[in-house]
């Protein structure tokens, strides 16, 4: 290609998992910061803990099978290798999947978990694993899949990374909810030394 035909080069940067111990438990609630926060006890007793009509896509390295979550996992999709293959080869996606819809770990218990997965190694890179998210989300929306969660992010000078991702999350017909990140700041703070994206995205249809 000529120069005039290239928009941008950038490194071809490295996207890690942050992985955090997974201490989420819905077996003592008053002692759980994060229930107590999240104020689940209200949301169960008088709206619900989910319902195995709700599909949820976890879009993530994966689920794998446990006690906590066989009732709850179906069939889903690996938009890497194009195939049904969604083993977990990390654990950040069982981890995710388990505080969303696990048995006994989960917000919303009864939910269906629909694994949908982006990534293949422990780090992919980054140009690569950005189409693949755009990939999940256009394969949530062609199956009809109401909400997804992506615990993905990257700071505010790679952002170019995450090239066109906001039009599909625009586009997608459901609610995407998106990672805040480990950083305890507000992520779409201007006046921070950096944002986070997709998270600082301005759609309608996602929260975080």
């Amino acid at each position: 290609a000529s120069m005039e035909e290239v928009m941008m080069a950038i490194p071809n940067y490295y996207e890690e998992i942050s992985n955090e111990e997974n201490t989420f438990s819905t077996t003592n609630v008053t002692n759980n910061y994060a229930l107590e926060l999240l104020q689940v006890q209200e949301a169960w007793q008088n709206y619900t803990s989910g319902s195995s009509n709700v599909k949820v896509g976890v879009i993530d390295t994966g689920v794998n099978s446990s006690s906590y979550l066989s009732s709850n996992l179906v069939p889903g999709y690996n938009v890497v290798t194009l195939n049904n293959v969604t083993t977990d080869t990390d654990g950040h996606g069982t981890a995710v999947a388990s505080v969303i819809g696990g048995s006994t770990t989960g917000v919303c218990n009864n939910v269906s978990i629909v694994p949908i997965k982006i990534i293949e190694q422990e780090a992919e890179q980054s140009t690569t694993s950005a189409v693949y998210k755009r990939r999940a989300l256009q394969y949530a929306n062609e199956h009809h899949i109401p909400i997804v969660n992506l615990s993905y992010a990257c700071h505010s000078q790679y952002v170019n990374l995450y090239a066109g991702l906001d039009v599909d999350i625009s586009n997608y017909d459901g609610l995407v909810v998106l990672a805040a990140g480990n950083y305890t700041m507000d992520v779409d703070d201007p006046n921070q030394a950096f944002t986070l994206y997709p998270t600082a995205y301005d759609c309608e249809n996602m929260i975080t």
